[in-house]
């Protein structure tokens, strides 16, 4: 995704989302265990595919089906 094309956001929520990106970023450089670049690959990409299929599970629920909200 082009974030400079693709996404519209507030510079609020855009800060917030930069934020969680350097926690992750941050978390993969500088753990115990060190990743290198090829398992950094790995890890977004299982991010990746988990909210992917998260999408069309949702998307595949039906409107008046179970909600999220008070979990």
């Amino acid at each position: 995704m082009d974030i400079t094309e693709d996404y519209k956001a507030t510079p609020y929520r855009f800060n917030q989302l930069v934020k969680i990106a350097a926690k992750v970023t941050d978390t993969m450089v500088a753990n115990v265990w060190h990743l290198d670049y090829d398992e950094m690959a790995v890890v977004l990409d299982m991010v990746r595919y988990g909210l992917e299929k998260s999408k069309e599970s949702s998307s595949s629920r039906p409107a008046d089906g179970p909600s999220r909200k008070g979990k």
